[in-house]
């Protein structure tokens, strides 16, 4: 379950897995609007997020990694809207590619190791 007691009673129980969603009508229009809902906000959060690393850093490069890197509309809007010129979806974006990345700055960046040594 990835959703809190305190969701349900601001939201409402969740479908039930299998039951039918008729667009339009209203029961399944309920779950509709909440999914709309937190899809902008998720949006709006990554792009806040990603204007202040970008004051931050001054960086014009951007790399994501974990669950959230994986909402394509999301990440459409980053690319359409964010002061990056480069955003990069980390391959293995879920959160075990936390890993990865820890691992490829200690060889390029406290190893000294260049990229062509690493392929």
């Amino acid at each position: 379950q990835s959703y809190s007691r305190a969701f349900v009673d601001l939201f409402g129980p969740p479908r039930k897995p299998g039951s039918e969603f008729v667009l339009g009508e209203p029961s399944s229009m309920r779950y509709a609007d909440v999914a709309a809902s937190l899809q902008q906000v998720v949006e709006e959060t990554i792009l806040a997020i990603a204007a202040k690393l970008h004051r931050d850093t001054g960086s014009d490069n951007l790399v994501m990694a974990g669950g959230v890197a994986l909402n394509s509309k999301a990440n459409g809007r980053l690319m359409a809207e964010s002061p990056f010129r480069s955003v990069y979806i980390q391959p293995n974006p879920g959160d075990a590619g936390g890993a990865l990345g820890a691992a490829q700055y200690v060889w390029h960046e406290l190893l000294g190791q260049s990229r062509a040594e690493a392929m």
